[in-house]
């Protein structure tokens, strides 16, 4: 059994992620800019992590005490909530020392993806149905979500005659 949000997710996921590698960060500039207010601790993680920031593509700086202005994105953040964004970059700080490029970005992705992608409900026609069997069978394909949530399980024979009492 497939599951086809899943499975549509990962794909996806993979599709983002090599689109993101294999591009120059490029940088969109906003009509107006976004000001993040925050607390003293936030304000300490953020002035650490401002290089991480900055790499992604962000351009942010300081606006005064516990205050950010952030004037430009990275395009393919194009569609961003910042305000949402940065509240899952803040929430739970504690356990945070230092922001990672690398998992800034893969956690984006896989929001992005799972948004983006087909949902559980959603009835796909043969031609869907196809493609998407066609793109997971693929060598090497990851067969879990960006979330790690099974994309295929396997059920025996066995296990169906047991649902329908043939077989103890």
């Amino acid at each position: 059994m497939i599951d086809q949000h899943a499975a549509h997710e990962r794909l996806l996921f993979d599709k983002f992620k090599s689109q993101f590698e294999n591009a120059t960060t490029s940088i969109q500039p906003l009509l107006v800019p976004y000001i993040l207010d925050v607390n003293y601790q936030e304000s300490d993680f953020i002035c650490s992590n401002l290089s991480v920031l900055q790499n992604l593509g962000f351009s942010i700086e300081s606006f005064g005490e516990n205050c950010f202005k952030v004037d430009a994105i990275p395009v393919m953040f194009k569609n961003i909530d910042l305000k949402s964004f940065f509240d899952d970059i803040l929430s739970n700080i504690s356990n945070k020392l230092i922001l990672s490029k690398s998992d800034t970005i893969e956690d984006y992705l896989a929001r992005s993806a799972c948004r983006a992608a087909v949902k559980a409900n959603d009835i796909l026609s043969n031609s869907e149905i196809s493609t998407l069997l066609k793109m997971l069978s693929k060598d090497n394909q990851v067969l879990l979500c960006p979330h790690g949530r099974p994309v295929v399980i396997k059920i025996t024979d066995k296990e169906i005659e047991k649902w329908f009492k043939r077989i103890v």
